[in-house]
C-alpha cells in the first residue's frame, strides 16, 4: 500500500461528507466536505500516514490550538484520528491570496491585506513560532461583494518553534519567499517569515514575484540562482561575507553587473517601506509588531 496516497474508500469520513478534493500537497490533501451534524461545508486536511508527516499533523495541530483566539490566524474547528489519518477540521474561505493576485482587483485593500497578515506573523512572534512556508497559496481569503473581506494565514504543516529550528534547515520556505540566512546556514528566527512578508507585499503590488527562478530538482543549484537573484536586489551582502564565501567560490559573482535592478528601481516610499522586511541580516529586519507601528505608504 503506498502510504504517500489518502485512500478514502467512499464519499464519507467520519462524520462528513466528501464533496471534492482542493488541493493535494507533500504533507497532506486537502478536501471539502459536508458535516453530518451540523450541515455546514468545512475543510478536512487529512495528513498522509509516514511518521514524519504525522508529527506535523501533530504541530499543526498543537499550533493551531494555542493561537485559537487570533482572527489571523486560520482557525481550527476539530481534529480526528480515522484508520490512522490525522485529520484537522478548517473553516472554508473563498480562495487564497494567489487567486486573489491572478483575479481580482484589490487595489484598495492592498493595507488591509498586509495589515492582516502581520497581525498572524505577530502572534507567531508571539510563541516564538516560525511559520517558514509563508507564501500567497498559503494566505486564505474570504471574499464579499467582490472585496476581500477577511485574511488569514494557514498551513503551519511545516512550523515549529525557534529553538527546534537547526542551520542546516537549507530547504525550508517555497524557493520565491525563501530567506538568505536560509541557505547561507546562519541562525533562523521569525524574520525568515518577514523576508517572506515582503516578497508577498511586492507581488501584490505588481503582480510578479520579487524574486521568480526556474526551480529544478537540485535544490543547491537553486539556492546558488536564488543568491544572485538576491544580489541583483539588494547588492553584495559586504557584512555575510564569511558566510557568503562558498556561494561567491560557486557562482563567480565578478561576472554579474549588479545594479540593484528590483525594488529599488521603484517608488522611494515602497523601497523604504519594504526595506523593514527585505534585509541581507536578519536582525536589522523589523518584527511584524514593529511594522504595524509604521504608517503604510500611500504612494506606491
Amino acid at each position: 500500500m503506498d502510504h504517500n496516497r489518502i485512500n478514502i474508500s467512499d464519499d464519507h469520513f467520519g462524520n462528513y461528507e466528501i464533496i471534492k478534493k482542493l488541493g493535494k500537497g507533500v504533507y497532506s490533501d486537502v478536501f471539502l466536505a459536508t458535516s453530518e451534524i451540523d450541515k455546514q461545508d468545512k475543510v478536512l486536511k487529512i495528513y498522509k500516514k509516514p511518521i514524519e508527516y504525522v508529527k506535523c499533523a501533530e504541530r499543526e495541530i498543537e499550533f493551531l490550538k494555542k493561537l485559537k483566539d487570533s482572527k489571523y490566524i486560520i482557525n481550527i474547528l476539530d481534529n480526528f484520528i480515522i484508520d490512522n489519518y490525522h485529520t484537522i477540521v478548517l473553516d472554508r474561505y473563498d480562495c487564497d491570496l494567489y487567486q486573489v493576485i491572478k483575479n481580482y482587483e484589490y487595489y484598495n485593500e492592498i493595507e488591509y491585506i498586509i495589515y492582516s497578515m502581520l497581525k498572524g506573523l505577530k502572534h507567531l512572534e508571539r510563541l516564538d513560532i516560525i511559520h517558514a512556508d509563508l507564501k500567497p497559496e498559503n494566505i486564505l481569503v474570504s471574499i464579499k461583494k467582490d472585496k476581500v473581506d477577511k485574511v488569514v494565514i494557514s498551513d503551519l504543516g511545516s512550523s515549529d518553534f525557534i529553538k527546534n529550528y537547526q542551520k542546516d534547515s537549507e530547504n525550508i520556505v517555497t524557493l520565491y519567499y525563501r530567506a538568505p540566512e536560509i541557505y547561507l546556514g546562519d541562525k533562523l528566527s521569525c524574520s525568515v517569515d518577514i523576508w517572506s512578508l515582503g516578497c508577498i507585499i511586492f507581488e501584490l503590488i505588481y503582480k510578479s514575484p520579487l524574486f521568480k527562478i526556474n526551480q529544478t530538482k537540485n535544490y543547491k543549484m537553486d539556492n546558488n540562482k536564488l543568491f544572485i537573484n538576491h544580489c541583483r536586489a539588494l547588492g553584495e551582502p559586504h557584512s555575510y561575507l564569511k558566510l557568503t564565501s562558498r556561494f561567491i567560490k560557486l557562482v563567480n559573482l565578478n561576472k554579474y553587473n549588479f545594479k540593484t535592478e528590483y525594488y529599488y528601481n521603484n517608488s522611494k516610499e515602497l523601497k523604504d517601506y519594504l526595506s523593514y522586511f527585505i534585509d541581507w541580516d536578519y536582525k536589522k529586519r523589523k518584527t511584524a509588531k514593529e511594522i504595524l507601528k509604521i504608517k503604510f505608504p500611500k504612494n506606491i
